[in-house]
């Protein structure tokens, strides 16, 4: 009798364990956003996420959209000021701080009549307005890492290719400096009279890849065979610069 009572025992215990709702390792995650604090120019745009969250279970919104809209974490900035975004999920709800700064915009300004080094390009540059012009110090910013940059000259143009694995999302700008190497050291090509820079920011996001192609005829003339360097700013949360070495025969 006593062995029956326990035989039962065993069984109903197996049941009890077997009917257990099973965790999800998806649960046991945390649920946070993957930005807490977002710093973006006008027009320029980046991506967050819920970690651990059923995508098509989450509500995006912002405080204020004439600052910036949210779009499935697809956080677009319209105008300076500062709103939230909010996810919303299960009841309860993720915050991210947004601070929309103006983009400073490139200006023309007057030409250096200095004489520049045998071999160096003799071209003229349309530099940016005094404002803006310590953004583009690329010599004081240091490089990013995490960014594969490649560039391949194909008659007159360059083509540039840019593979993101920083692990985070990064903007790049249309700007960039190209440089000349000549007696041992890089000299900075200038830029045509009259020839700007688009104000386009680009989004290559984390694991992602972008390719360009630059017209150096649109910015540059007599340029001679040798060794250039191009570099780029990158816009990120600790911003930094990306270089890459070509030669033009």
């Amino acid at each position: 009798m006593v062995k029956r009572k326990f035989f039962f025992f065993i069984v109903l215990v197996s049941l009890v364990i077997t009917n257990l709702p099973e965790v999800s390792s998806a649960q046991s995650k945390k649920i946070k956003l993957s930005k807490r604090n977002v710093i973006l120019n006008k027009n320029e745009s980046c991506k967050i996420k819920l970690k651990a969250a059923k995508k098509k279970k989450i509500k995006w919104y912002s405080t204020n959209k004439k600052i910036a809209s949210v779009k499935n974490g697809l956080l677009k900035a319209k105008k300076k000021g500062q709103c939230i975004v909010i996810a919303k999920y299960k009841g309860k709800e993720y915050k991210c701080n947004v601070l929309v700064k103006k983009m400073k915009s490139i200006a023309k300004a007057p030409v250096s009549n200095a004489k520049l080094p045998a071999k160096t390009p003799s071209v003229s540059q349309s530099l940016p307005s005094e404002d803006s012009k310590r953004d583009y110090i690329f010599s004081e910013i240091k490089n990013f890492d995490g960014v594969l940059f490649q560039a391949k000259v194909d008659g007159d143009v360059l083509n540039l290719k840019i593979i993101n694995h920083s692990g985070t999302d990064i903007t790049l700008e249309k700007i960039f400096l190209l440089e000349y190497y000549n007696n041992s050291q890089w000299e900075t090509v200038k830029i045509n009279t009259g020839s700007y820079f688009q104000e386009i920011l680009l989004i290559v996001e984390n694991g992602g890849e972008y390719t360009e192609k630059i017209n150096l005829n649109q910015y540059f003339t007599g340029l001679t065979s040798g060794k250039y360097r191009i570099t780029k700013q990158v816009r990120a949360n600790n911003q930094g610069k990306i270089q890459c070495e070509f030669t033009m025969e």
